[in-house]
């Protein structure tokens, strides 16, 4: 017997729910009572029993994925069983049968007998009485001249002149080679561009500024308690009406109150 394991609704308000976890997996076997996934409600993580018995053919939703309840999310029938006709009930998981490709349809020509065994007949040229028709020039044809060869330049690659390495003071590379500074990418701000300990420092004093940067923010899904609990608030505040009673209060007896 086929059964179809769908999402359920375990709430009035659970419109959709997360498939955590699979606890058993394609081609197990599978006993009426048998937790087959853990499902994530807008109030708990609970345990999705089996109702059936036999074997679970087919995983519809990998874990993780958040399903609208009543949804199809699994199969269980027994080995020789057909699941197609459980499938074709929701569209979305129906395997979309290969176009058959249209071949041309096949013509045959047929020769007519008029056409069989006859020959272009060749135009007949009248001439006049003991003249004869002066022939066409025969044309001469002149050997084609073939284009030289043209051999491929031979573009060369210049290497690109190395730039010689900056300048830096014996006590600015001491430093650098201490707090392990690649000064060789540092722009010298001394004469002539020469690199010396204050750039040293400059570089060593971004690099800690660089490493005490707080980590970037990591977005998390919300979890359908969370979900939960932002549609209610705004449902609170939104669609009911509210209204407001302000009072004037004298707070003077107050204030003597807090100086003594």
């Amino acid at each position: 017997m086929i059964t179809r394991v769908v999402m359920p609704k375990l709430t009035d308000t659970m419109e959709q729910g997360v498939l955590v976890e699979w606890k058993k997996q394609e081609g197990d076997a599978v006993v009426a009572g048998d937790v087959l996934a853990e499902i994530e409600t807008d109030k708990a993580v609970m345990d999705l029993e089996s109702f059936g018995s036999g074997t679970l053919r087919r995983i519809l939703v990998p874990d993780g994925e958040t399903v609208d309840a009543g949804a199809l999310i699994a199969v269980i029938a027994e080995d020789d069983e057909e699941i197609e006709s459980a499938l074709s009930k929701d569209q979305k998981f129906q395997k979309p049968e290969p176009s058959k490709a249209q071949t041309p349809p096949k013509t045959s020509v047929k020769a007519t007998e008029s056409s069989k065994g006859r020959t272009p007949e060749k135009p007949q040229v009248k001439t006049g009485e003991g003249k004869a028709t002066p022939k066409a020039p025969a044309a001469t044809t002149q050997p084609e001249e073939k284009p030289a060869e043209q051999h491929p330049a031979r573009m060369e690659k210049e290497k690109p002149a190395e730039s010689p390495p900056p300048i830096i003071s014996p006590r600015a590379k001491a430093l650098a080679e201490k707090s392990d500074v690649d000064w060789t990418q540092i722009k010298g701000s001394g004469p002539g561009g020469r690199i010396v300990e204050r750039d040293i420092l400059k570089m060593i004093k971004e690099k800690s500024a660089a490493a005490e940067q707080k980590p970037d923010a990591i977005e998390k899904p919300l979890s359908q308690m969370r979900k939960a609990i932002a549609r209610i608030t705004t449902q609170s505040k939104s669609p009911v009406p509210h209204f407001y009673l302000m009072i004037d209060i004298s707070m003077r007896e107050a204030e003597k109150l807090q100086t003594q």
